[in-house]
């Protein structure tokens, strides 16, 4: 079984999963999920690299896709990254031989998903909130550099295991410690609005102060975060991802096209 690397290289033939979005039928879009709510506006990231940080000898790094002009979005039930141009420019490099897959269906599609398949290969990924430990931002070291965002998540089909990382650097003109606030809030409505069940009393208290959090204090040369950890250990554990699905039927989304 190929491992889940958060970033996956998808076409028109891919079969639908919660792990990956699919590829939408403009450049740099994914179909959006019935969760994804009323999105931010898109923003652009240069770098996106990918690291699994569950090993015993630090981070290791997983992908590296540079020098590029992916589009980002920040939704009600995750964010999520796509790039119609990864392949142009050299800078894409997975660094394990299970990283980014393309994923084909060989089964007879309806009429909907013959039209899927005319579309091409788009580097995607997302991070939906369910599987969330933290999210984080480091400064820019000048004015004219770019901040970078880090989203720590839980991996869906090793419950309570592995554990990787996806770092985004942003273009110029947008603030990580904005970024990181918008998510750190979604992800808390999100988590309160379908798993308060599942949480006890100081981890609901948690979640109501990450709706409406503080900016985070820029440290020198370091991610500083929002933690969800504390709630993840209180969720039931029962490995199952297919609740992490929108409920409808996917919809085109506007990423790529500025709210």
């Amino acid at each position: 079984m190929t491992s889940f690397d958060i970033l996956a290289v998808r076409a028109g033939e891919a079969e639908d999963s919660p792990l990956y979005p699919f590829p939408g039928e403009q450049p740099d879009t994914v179909e959006s999920d019935n969760d994804d709510g009323q999105p931010f506006p898109v923003m652009s990231a240069g770098e996106l690299n990918v690291y699994e940080l569950s090993g015993g000898s630090g981070p290791k790094r997983l992908i590296r896709a540079r020098k590029l002009k992916a589009a980002v979005r920040v939704t009600e039930s995750r964010v999520y990254v796509a790039c119609s141009k990864y392949e142009k420019g050299g800078g894409w490099m997975p660094w394990t031989l299970g990283a980014v897959p393309v994923a084909v269906a060989a089964n007879v599609v309806s009429r909907a998903r013959a039209a899927r398949r005319r579309r091409g290969k788009m580097l995607v990924g997302h991070i939906r909130y369910s599987w969330l430990l933290s999210v984080g931002f480091k400064a820019r070291r000048i004015p004219a550099g770019h901040d970078t965002i880090q989203l720590i998540v839980s991996d869906p089909t090793v419950p309570g295991g592995r554990e990787l990382s996806l770092e985004i650097t942003l273009a110029r003109q947008h603030s990580g410690g904005d970024v990181a606030r918008q998510v750190a809030s979604m992800a808390a409505s999100y988590q309160l609005a379908g798993r308060a069940s599942q949480l006890d009393d100081s981890s609901r208290e948690l979640l109501r102060s990450l709706e409406s959090p503080a900016s985070l204090t820029p440290a020198p040369r370091q991610f500083v975060a929002y933690s969800f950890r504390d709630t993840a250990r209180n969720l039931k554990q029962d490995g199952q991802i297919s609740d992490e699905i929108g409920s409808g039927v996917p919809t085109e989304s506007g990423l790529g096209r500025a709210a």
